[in-house]
């Protein structure tokens, strides 16, 4: 990315997953870090071993980015960053006519506001001091419809569009957006979209955190605008290209299916 020591990377979503694996690669770059999650023990732990491990300033900030008002009060204590990681966010499984709005109306403040927010905020001093990188992390589930992850899917399209776009706005510059776009992984993620039963006969074919990670810092320090990791993955995506939508949507209902939804949709 850079040469020069101590720059700040500010990542959300720090406290497990793709996101401490980011933590921990930029920290071996000499990175220091500002990490922010809402579980402040598991953010204690993990920036006192990152602190431990590579001899960096690993600060910690918890914030429920579900909520604007925790969000505003992150930027007024850490106005500035060089590297933004938006890696927060989170799925909740089953028929969007039976969720409940609360859930639906955090995960787009989580998924799409907060990133939004924070890329807005921090873009101008970027620019600013002519040097700055954002990675937004979006998900393959924003390339295509998924049944009963819809509103799931539909903050991860914004996520890949709005990050593609201010990305070629920026080209000319040294300040970057690029765009992650992971497939299944191993992760807590399941955990907390109320998944795991129907995937943990699978999540062992899963890519790890730290691959994905690994690809995400690559996207940055190249340059990229967007990148999907894994061969698995892109090879998936080039056979959906060419499937045709009908094939798609018979095809993607019948694999979302699992015996935990309502009667009505077996």
């Amino acid at each position: 990315m850079t040469d020069k020591k101590n720059k700040r990377a500010l990542v959300t979503g720090a406290t497990g997953g793709i996101g401490e694996q980011m933590a921990r690669l930029l920290a071996a770059r000499d990175y220091d870090l500002v990490l922010v999650a809402r579980n402040e023990e598991k953010l204690g732990k993990i920036s006192s071993a990152i602190k431990r491990d590579y001899r960096i300033r690993c600060d910690y900030f918890v914030c429920d980015l579900s909520k604007e008002t925790e969000i505003e009060r992150l930027l007024s204590t850490h106005p500035e960053t060089d590297v933004l990681i938006n890696n927060a966010g989170f799925a909740r499984y089953g028929s969007f006519h039976r969720s409940h709005w609360e859930t639906e109306r955090d995960m787009i403040m989580v998924n799409i506001y907060a990133l939004f927010r924070l890329c807005h905020h921090y873009l101008p001093g970027m620019m600013k001091g002519n040097y700055g990188r954002i990675l937004n992390v979006a998900s393959t589930a924003g390339l295509h419809a998924a049944p009963f992850f819809s509103t799931y899917a539909g903050t991860k399209a914004f996520v890949i569009q709005f990050s593609k776009s201010v990305a070629l706005e920026l080209q000319g510059y040294n300040v970057t957006m690029s765009t992650l776009l992971p497939g299944p992984t191993a992760t807590n993620f399941w955990n907390v979209a109320q998944m795991a039963s129907k995937v943990e006969k699978r999540v062992k074919s899963f890519d790890s955190p730290r691959e994905v990670a690994e690809f995400g810092i690559t996207l940055i320090e190249k340059n990229k605008i967007a990148g999907i990791p894994g061969w698995k993955n892109k090879a998936k995506e080039i056979i959906k290209h060419y499937m045709p939508e009908t094939v798609w949507f018979y095809a993607i209902r019948r694999h979302m299916l699992h015996p935990s939804l309502d009667d009505e949709h077996k």
